[in-house]
């Protein structure tokens, strides 16, 4: 799933290399929990029409919006340190 984002944006995100701009989707996948369109319940529809793959990875994965990804911010070897002064100068 990709969204465009301006110019000045495109580091903060991942970016897709495509020959044409994908045509949006998702528009029939109707609102589920939160009244946000959920990606579970659009794979839901997908498996109706075909079969669906997955890719299982190796290694531990976080949810981006989880708070262990802190983990990976204090491990990072080259914003690690900066990242834990930031944190001991919030003083939580």
């Amino acid at each position: 799933m990709v969204e465009a984002v301006p110019d000045h944006l495109v580091d903060q995100y991942g970016i897709v290399d495509v020959a044409s701009s994908p045509v949006e989707g998702e528009k029939q996948t109707p609102k589920g929990s939160g009244n946000e369109i959920q990606l579970t319940d659009a794979i839901a529809a997908l498996q109706k029409l075909e079969n669906v793959e997955a890719y299982r990875m190796k290694g531990q994965t976080f949810d981006c919006g989880s708070k262990i990804v802190l983990h990976y911010a204090v491990e990072h070897p080259k914003l690690g340190e900066e990242f834990k002064q930031l944190i001991k100068e919030l003083n939580l």
